[in-house]
């Protein structure tokens, strides 16, 4: 019998979590306990294992997707199994389809005020520090504005950059 893999609830303020990575794809085989996906949120990034063993039948929320707590991520069953009645098109389409409007609408202004809280990943903070990149001056494309380890990476200091050196 197909298992409905769900975004976990990680802590007492978490409302949604962001898949960055799946450590398996569609059609491979997953034992209980392995690791089977990364979960991002704005406080920290955790493997979460497989509930269940048998085969990924189903992806739900692609990499880069949000979903809310205990929203379907993905089932887990026997290979061959119809999953249709338990994860329709429509979850997996309203899981992925905010990351890419998010994605869209959020140029977001890198302007933050001195001392303002800048929200970002773990991996987004430790990638920043090992390229010696000022986190406050990469724009968010993550919920709420949140700069995640892709921002990071696709970050391009602008002509300005030479004045952030000056702020300890």
């Amino acid at each position: 019998m197909a298992k409905v893999i769900v975004m976990p609830k990680l802590g007492l303020t978490m409302t949604e979590g962001t898949v960055s990575k799946w450590l398996k794809k569609e059609g491979d085989a997953v034992k209980e306990g392995e690791p089977l996906f990364e979960v991002e949120t704005d406080k920290l990034t955790n493997t979460i294992e497989a509930s269940a063993s048998g085969t990924l039948l189903k992806i739900a929320v692609a990499e880069g997707g949000t979903a809310k707590c205990l929203d379907p991520v993905a089932v887990i069953g026997e290979a061959g199994e119809d999953v249709s009645a338990l994860i329709g098109a429509a979850p997996a389409a309203g899981a992925a389809a905010p990351a890419p409007a998010a994605a869209a609408a959020a140029p977001a202004a890198p302007a933050r005020a001195p001392g303002e809280r800048v929200l970002a990943s773990p991996a987004a903070k430790k990638l920043a520090k090992e390229l010696n990149i000022d986190i406050s001056l990469v724009p968010g494309t993550g919920p709420k504005g949140r700069i995640t380890e892709e921002d990071v990476k696709n970050y391009k200091p602008a002509e300005a950059a030479p004045a952030a050196p000056a702020a300890p």
